[in-house]
């Protein structure tokens, strides 16, 4: 019998309150790390590109075989378009101009951007193949979806919970989440 880890979450953007979970696994899901894959893209690359003025949707990105820092990375399929906008790269997932967008960004600056939207970063994540995803511990499933809610919230990241407030037998409120 193959066991399947598998794991859901639904997040109230304007309350940031976690409104559903959903999982099945024999670890502790909500701390269980995984790599992010291409799934970092937004918020790692693209959001720091767009919001330093690094790139527009519509800046053409030459999507090539490349190697950068001793890094080379791929496509899927090993299939590469030519130029392409921001737009059509995000859209497609499309690996090679993550990886020269991160490289236009920085990976420290890109780094303080998915940071502030809640993902950490262990001290030895400091190449491109952070670009497509690759941590050394990866992100768990409350810290990816809490900071998609950052592109919601017009830019303002707030921490997701589970609890907003608890009242005891009589109603009475005895117990406020105030996260920041």
């Amino acid at each position: 019998e193959i066991q399947s880890d598998s794991a859901g979450i639904v997040i109230d953007n304007d309350k940031s309150s976690i409104t559903a979970f959903i999982g099945n696994s024999n670890y502790k899901i909500l701390e269980c790390k995984r790599q992010p894959g291409s799934c970092i893209k937004p918020i790692l690359v693209y959001a720091p590109a767009l919001n330093e003025d690094i790139v527009y949707p519509c800046t053409q990105i030459l999507d090539e075989k490349i190697t950068i820092n001793e890094y080379t990375p791929k496509n899927v399929g090993n299939v590469y378009h030519g130029y392409v906008s921001v737009r059509d790269s995000l859209s497609k997932s499309i690996n090679i101009p993550a990886v020269k967008v991160l490289s236009y960004v920085g990976i420290d600056k890109a780094k303080i951007y998915a940071n502030e939207m809640g993902i950490d970063f262990d001290e030895n994540d400091d190449s491109y193949t952070l670009a497509l995803g690759g941590m050394t511990y990866g992100v768990n499933i409350k810290d990816l979806a809490g900071a998609y809610t950052t592109f919601a919230n017009n830019g303002v990241y707030k921490t997701p919970k589970f609890i907003s407030f608890i009242t005891d037998s009589n109603n009475k409120l005895v117990y406020i989440n105030k996260t920041e």
